[in-house]
């Protein structure tokens, strides 16, 4: 991982201090396990993975490989509440109208005015699932009513929405909605 991104992870999390880590040989961490798991999956399921997800990701393992094997005895404080109203708001409205871009996890926390790794925990407190899948659930959303209203095709419903291929749209929308787009449409029609 590049130094400036282990920085601003895990120095937001922990004070500006970044902790050290102990030398931990073959050892099981389920937690870590299941972040990668879930990393992969992703990646394997869509071909790639949107820079929100990496951001995410990223972050997550960074602050539990610190928080659990660093060398200070500074530990994240625990997120409790989530997002206030007002923040919500504008994080969906910032990214609803930036759908169609790669939109990264640095870029929401700033808008709600708090650091990524705080921003990843509030956001998934406040609405059930990670600023990744939430941002994925909204283009898909957006893809059904574009399937239903317009008569683009499905690569340029993909590129509008803010996937970067065909492909990887039309898996994200199967993964969401169990069925292809084509068979969306023809369904729906």
């Amino acid at each position: 991982m590049e130094n400036s991104f282990i920085e601003r992870a895990v120095g937001d999390a922990f004070d500006g201090k970044v902790p050290e880590v102990r030398n931990r040989a073959a050892l099981r961490d389920p937690a870590i396990e299941e972040l990668v798991a879930c990393l992969r999956r992703e990646m394997d399921e869509a071909g790639q993975c949107s820079r929100l997800c990496l951001d995410f990701m990223g972050t997550s393992l960074a602050v539990r490989l610190f928080a659990t094997y660093g060398e200070s005895a500074i530990s994240p404080p625990m997120i409790r509440g989530g997002l206030s109203g007002s923040r919500r708001r504008r994080v969906i409205d910032y990214i609803d109208a930036h759908l169609s871009e790669d939109i990264s996890l640095a870029v929401l926390a700033a808008e709600a005015g708090l650091s990524p790794h705080h921003f990843g925990k509030a956001f998934k407190t406040s609405l059930g699932a990670p600023p990744c899948q939430y941002v994925t659930r909204r283009r898909i959303a957006q893809a059904m009513d574009l399937l239903l209203n317009t008569s683009r095709s499905i690569t340029e419903i993909a590129y509008e929405i803010g996937f970067p291929n065909h492909s990887h749209f039309c898996g994200m929308f199967r993964k969401v909605t169990g069925t292809t787009p084509s068979q969306f449409r023809k369904d729906c029609s």
